[in-house]
């Protein structure tokens, strides 16, 4: 029997989020239920904001709605990449992500069970299970501290990959770039300050100031001794006078 899978919604068009979780509830009961928050642990959630998904486990299977950034480079990886489907805000194409996603994970499910050897009992397995979930609650803990810490700090911090695209931004950098309501991650970088940002990146400049209001600096980042990107710091002008 397919154990059903619970589902969070949570779309700026109340409209359509009212009707799919209608149709959900029609047709799906079996298969799907519907969450009243996103603070439980979602199997799957449809979004149309990528700010929601700081409400999710990290083991949730987003699918996003919104809109997505145009990308101008055709080599570089597309922002789909970010979520397990992007689709129209249609709750035909939606409702066919949501069966795509639930035989996803059916299908994550029945492998998991194919690698363990049947002879060894729930005791044992559960034994075996409990460190890495206290190791996996850890982790969550921590980032949970970085994330508060980032959205602390006096200064904006934006991240951007080798790509040109935000992968990283504090509640401080959305206020200030005037995106606190609007999606940033997966937003290339060409599409803010008019392209500002971006030419600053690819330039030998270590600091400018952009719309007569905003002082940049920047810096590369590695991972593996590979170059992975920038971070950017910045912070209004009218705050180094106060």
């Amino acid at each position: 029997m397919i154990n059903a899978r619970s589902v969070f919604l949570k779309l700026n068009d109340k409209s359509l989020e009212e009707r799919l979780r209608d149709s959900i509830l029609d047709a799906d009961s079996q298969t799907l239920t519907v969450l009243d928050t996103g603070d439980a642990a979602a199997d799957i959630a449809v979004i149309d904001d990528a700010d929601a998904m700081s409400q999710l486990p990290g083991s949730s299977i987003v699918i996003f709605t919104g809109d997505r950034p145009v990308r101008d480079d055709a080599e570089s990886p597309p922002a789909d990449d970010y979520y397990f489907a992007c689709c129209e805000p249609d709750i035909g194409h939606i409702q066919h992500e949501l069966r795509r996603a639930c035989d996803y994970i059916e299908v994550g499910g029945s492998n998991l069970e194919s690698k363990l050897d049947g002879s060894i009992d729930d005791e044992a397995l559960s034994a075996a299970l409990r460190p890495l979930s206290r190791k996996i609650r850890e982790m969550t803990v921590l980032l949970e501290m970085r994330d508060t810490l980032l959205d602390q700090l006096p200064v904006g911090i934006l991240g951007v990959d080798d790509t040109n695209m935000v992968v990283m931004a504090n509640g401080r950098a959305r206020d200030i770039l005037h995106m606190s309501k609007m999606p940033i991650y997966g937003v290339d970088l060409a599409m803010l300050y008019n392209g500002d940002l971006a030419r600053f990146m690819r330039s030998d400049d270590t600091e400018i100031v952009v719309d007569d209001r905003v002082r940049v600096r920047k810096s590369r980042f590695m991972l593996k001794k590979q170059y992975a990107g920038h971070i950017f710091v910045l912070w209004e002008c009218a705050a180094e006078q106060g």
